[in-house]
């Protein structure tokens, strides 16, 4: 049905060009030719209309064509290096944080170039900026700076990882799944224990700020600071 809009809202644009052809080949109007007859003036008229209609058709094509664009399914390569349940990623990510090296934490997490080629395009801003803008304004200083942060308060700080809690919420796009804000439950002993004292506990849904879920694969993509 939709292609059949299409063929007939072409056809109408093609009886545009040819009305404006024609349009530029009539005289002027009856008020300005009194010689003109009045089946010239409306035969005029009607090549306007058509060329009107013409240029409505061409409006309606390329909205069209654009809706057809935005619902068709958005199709990029897999994430790499992913794991194949929430509980799985947020327990590596969080163990590498607790007692290992920035360099193993950081490869837990979603890279420019993967997030460019493999993310972006599913997500509502791809409408409005590229991949490359997005990362550049909203993810590569501020992430960094949330890494330090996080790897200053619980990197061989004596934490230990608890359980998780339900994310803050959960959108899809697609065939991907965005995971925001998932709490983390920390407890550690207290740094001067005394007779009764009680066991910290902390939570955080900051180090788990965004969990992309793509074809089954769950990976890190940002850390907040808060």
């Amino acid at each position: 049905m939709l292609m059949e809009q299409c063929v007939y809202l072409r056809f109408l644009v093609i009886l545009g060009v040819i009305a404006f052809i024609g349009c530029t080949e009539t005289k002027p109007s009856v008020a300005g030719n009194p010689a003109m007859t009045k089946a010239e003036a409306r035969k005029q008229k009607e090549l306007e209309d058509l060329k009107e209609a013409a240029a409505i058709a061409k409006k309606k094509i390329a909205k069209q064509e654009l809706e057809q664009k935005r619902k068709a399914p958005v199709t990029t390569p897999p994430l790499v290096g992913g794991h194949a349940s929430l509980d799985a990623a947020a327990k590596s990510v969080i163990s590498k944080l607790l007692d290992g090296t920035r360099a193993e934490f950081q490869a837990e997490l979603i890279s420019k170039e993967e997030y460019i080629t493999k993310v972006h395009d599913h997500l509502p801003e791809s409408a409005s900026m590229t991949g490359e803008v997005k990362w550049k304004t909203f993810t590569q200083f501020r992430r960094s700076d949330a890494v330090d942060t996080k790897f200053a308060t619980y990197n061989k700080q004596g934490f230990r990882f608890v359980k998780l809690g339900q994310a803050e919420g959960v959108f899809t796009h697609g065939s991907l799944k965005v995971h925001r804000k998932i709490p983390v439950h920390f407890e550690r002993a207290n740094a001067q224990p005394k007779p009764g004292s009680k066991v910290e506990t902390l939570v955080d849904n900051s180090i788990l700020g965004v969990v992309i879920e793509k074809d089954g694969i769950f990976k890190l993509y940002n850390v907040f600071r808060d």
